[in-house]
């Protein structure tokens, strides 16, 4: 009798439920990796600020575009109230990496290129690797509501402007159902370059 009492004490009481719980465990750390990993990605296009002179690949921005970079850099560096943005791109423009770079220092983040010469391809890629993220691509006007549409955005987006430098549309991408598109503007229009060169300062 005294034999199979200390038979019986050998045994873990709660070894039957061990493997459960780990499976559980297992399982509920899976739903909750897949569910952050397939959250809601935004995407906020922008168009470069101002060159000076005629755009080319070279170009630097000019006065106008240098406060608007800064401008930009104000409006979105606190975007998202937990952590601000994770990415930053620009296309292979000196304006577009001069828009960006005030906000990049900001955040401390690098400007990565972007290669736009596929823009289908380059917005696969930005969702793939930022799923769940918020990214900020700047690119040239014309591009912007062609990658709004890449990204499953409205079909009827407006087009830039040849002079419109303010506006800013944000994607929201959410990992089922349809993708939400929000065109605004930043700031006030900026006077002209000719104004700015002479306004007072203060």
């Amino acid at each position: 009798m005294r034999k199979r009492h200390r038979s019986l004490r050998r045994k873990p009481i709660f070894a039957p439920l061990l493997l459960p719980i780990i499976l559980f465990t297992m399982v509920a750390a899976g739903v909750a990796w897949f569910f952050d990993s397939q959250a809601t990605t935004t995407i906020i296009l922008v168009r470069h600020a101002e060159p000076a002179g005629t755009l080319s690949a070279d170009a630097p921005l000019s006065m106008l575009g240098q406060r608007r970079a800064e401008l930009l850099a104000r409006t979105l560096v606190d975007v998202d109230v937990i952590r601000g943005l994770d990415a930053i791109y620009a296309i292979p423009l000196t304006v577009a990496e001069q828009t960006a770079l005030p906000l990049a220092t900001m955040l401390e983040l690098p400007v990565n290129p972007a290669d736009d010469s596929d823009l289908g391809r380059l917005m696969d890629r930005v969702v793939d690797d930022h799923k769940g993220k918020i990214v900020l691509v700047v690119a040239r006007g014309e591009q912007l509501p062609m990658m709004s549409a890449e990204l499953g955005g409205h079909k009827s987006a407006p087009e830039v402007g040849a002079d419109e430098y303010s506006n800013i549309y944000v994607l929201s991408i959410p990992w089922f159902g349809k993708t939400k598109t929000l065109r605004i503007h930043y700031g006030l229009e900026l006077p002209a370059e000719d104004d700015l060169a002479v306004a007072p300062a203060n």
